[in-house]
């Protein structure tokens, strides 16, 4: 962590906190490579990412390390985790969210 920080192990815990009260804002721009292909219409996630089914007894195929960017859709409210996703239908996903998982509250 200290080396991907650029940091010294010794202050990896001053430096994150310090980081933490000065953070960089996001520069938004109109095209970048990542949005030379969007899929809109008619995905098959099975089809479009390699989703894999791990056990024997999984329900179905998993995205094991998904990024979920969510947003409340009545304020401002957003938050980001990384969750295990179970690809429900060829364009619905299954999400658990443990107990005190929310947007903007943390209990």
């Amino acid at each position: 962590m200290a080396l991907a920080l650029e940091t010294n192990k010794s202050v990896l815990e001053s430096e994150g906190e310090k980081r933490k009260k000065a953070p960089i804002a996001p520069v938004m721009v109109e095209e970048a490579p990542v949005k030379q292909v969007i899929l809109k219409d008619d995905i098959d996630l099975l089809k479009t990412l390699p989703v894999l089914t791990y056990h024997e007894k999984d329900a179905g195929s998993y995205i094991t390390q998904g990024v979920l960017f969510l947003k409340d859709p009545d304020g401002d409210a957003r938050i980001m985790g990384v969750h295990r996703m179970l690809v429900k239908a060829r364009n619905k996903l299954g999400v658990f969210f443990c107990q005190g998982y929310s947007l903007g509250v943390s209990v």
